[in-house]
């Protein structure tokens, strides 16, 4: 994981330098939600409400063809995990919550459209988040469901936008994105229960400017 996270670091700095390359600044803000499956037990743990979620982007894309561009960059994004926890033989339930912050590389493939009005094209964009954690908290300290988490999470991303001209050098883009998690964010947890994965998708708006 690390060794592909610093992989992705040398494309971009090489993609950066190549011709025919736009910067950007994107924000995304969206909701977040948890994926929960365990082997069977009287202590249940189930997912929380979907919580709201942020992310922060400066990226590239660099042309690799007619309307086809690599994408990436480097940023922040923090994901916070609800959960409850029930036993169901004392019909009590507890509710424990995490934040965990990452710093977010994009590796990704970009399709834009010819115009479908004056200054106006759409695009569609599909690959991969790889994000390393950089800062862990958690709600009521004594009570325990995870002890630690996976120091990385790997995403699936796939978007769909309008992107609008403004300028020659200057255009905003409009968009929205869904992300699956594909890495179980559990490390470690009680063993009462059994083989706990825990994984999130993100339903987001995105709102970029690339110059």
């Amino acid at each position: 994981m690390r060794r592909l996270f610093t992989a992705s670091l040398l494309i971009l700095a090489i993609n950066i330098c190549r011709a025919q390359t736009k910067l950007g600044v994107q924000v995304s803000p969206g909701i977040l939600g948890t994926r929960i499956a365990y082997d069977h037990d009287v202590r249940a743990v189930q997912s929380g409400p979907n919580s709201f979620n942020l992310s922060a982007l400066l990226f590239v894309e660099s042309s690799i063809g007619p309307n086809y561009y690599f994408s990436s960059g480097i940023g922040y994004t923090s994901k916070k995990l609800n959960l409850e926890y029930k036993n169901t033989r004392y019909d009590r339930v507890t509710s424990k919550s995490y934040n965990i912050q990452y710093v977010r590389v994009p590796v990704a493939l970009k399709l834009y459209t010819n115009e479908i009005a004056l200054d106006i094209r759409l695009f569609f964009q599909a690959g991969t988040l790889l994000d390393v954690a950089i800062h862990e908290k958690e709600n009521m300290p004594g009570f325990r469901i995870i002890d630690s988490f996976h120091p990385m999470d790997v995403s699936l991303l796939l978007a769909i936008g309008l992107e609008v001209q403004l300028a020659p050098q200057t255009a905003v883009q409009f968009g929205c994105s869904y992300t699956r998690s594909l890495v179980n964010m559990a490390e470690s947890y009680v063993p009462t229960i059994e083989n706990l994965t825990v994984k999130n998708e993100i339903y987001s708006v995105e709102i970029a400017v690339k110059f």
